[in-house]
């Protein structure tokens, strides 16, 4: 896991369509258990993507010595408010 955070190899797929299938799933069911619960998980989502799009630093995400990508001065923290 560490050497693909880090961009020096590459993850195997071997059938792309289970993939998006398997994730969309994922997403589905944390956006229902959030309706559940009264959450309003797809403004979440699009706050806390906004949010970690501010750590681009001109097109690109500085990362530090584990792979791991940096909070840079312009990172905005999502605002969640009215979403939980």
């Amino acid at each position: 896991m560490t050497a693909l955070k880090k961009s020096e190899d590459t993850a195997l797929i071997r059938d792309r369509k289970e993939l998006c299938d398997g994730l969309a799933d994922v997403i589905v069911t944390a956006v229902g258990v959030g309706h559940c619960a009264n959450m309003n998980v797809p403004v979440a989502l699009e706050r806390v993507d906004t949010s970690n799009w501010s750590k681009c630093v001109n097109g690109e995400f500085i990362r530090n010595e584990q792979g791991k990508i940096t909070k840079p001065v312009q990172y905005v923290s999502p605002d969640l408010t009215g979403c939980y």
